[in-house]
């Protein structure tokens, strides 16, 4: 008698746990194809850029061309200065130029040197092209120097100082 009852029950039980076994097995299988049906036709929008401002915040020196310290020391050592080439700075300026996309665009000088005149004059020639686009510029430093002060008048009319910060300004003769 109880060894037919637990036979009975062997097979109650091992029929149950197939069952089981088949249920979970179909229940993933169905989450990974729905998954995968999910990745492929179910793409996100991409992000687009209409309305948004362009946040600019060079850190570093602003030169010309790359300068390794091995080979020039003089006129100043950029061994632990993070070097930017005005060309990749003036083409990113001109790209935010061409692109109707952009409300606005904010550059923030605080941690950017200019490594002389001629490098702080070719950034604001461009600055000064991409307000001329008619997008307005807004241009922040913690501090101005030449460089940083010639930025940010390209950006406004006007240059607004705070009282716990100061400004120094060389002088530098244009002529036309």
């Amino acid at each position: 008698m109880f060894k037919r009852f637990f036979n009975k029950l062997g097979s109650v039980l091992k029929t149950v746990r197939g069952f089981a076994l088949n249920v979970i097995t179909l229940a993933v299988v169905v989450a990974l194809v729905s998954a995968l049906m999910q990745s492929i036709f179910d793409r996100p929008e991409q992000p687009s850029a209409e309305g948004k401002v362009l946040m600019i915040a060079p850190k570093g020196l602003i030169l010309d061309q790359e300068v390794f310290p091995d080979e020039l020391e003089f006129p100043f050592n950029a061994s632990d200065v993070e070097q930017i080439q005005t060309r990749d700075l003036v083409a990113l300026l001109r790209r935010a130029a061409k692109d109707s996309s952009l409300a606005a665009v904010s550059i923030d000088f605080s941690e950017t040197g200019f490594a002389g005149p001629t490098t702080a004059l070719a950034i604001a020639q461009e600055l000064s092209a991409l307000r001329d686009t008619g997008k307005p510029i807004i241009a922040y430093s913690r501090a101005l120097s030449t460089g940083s002060y010639l930025m940010a008048s390209q950006a406004m009319h006007q240059v607004e100082l705070s009282r716990l910060h100061g400004v120094r300004v060389s002088l530098v003769q244009m002529s036309e």
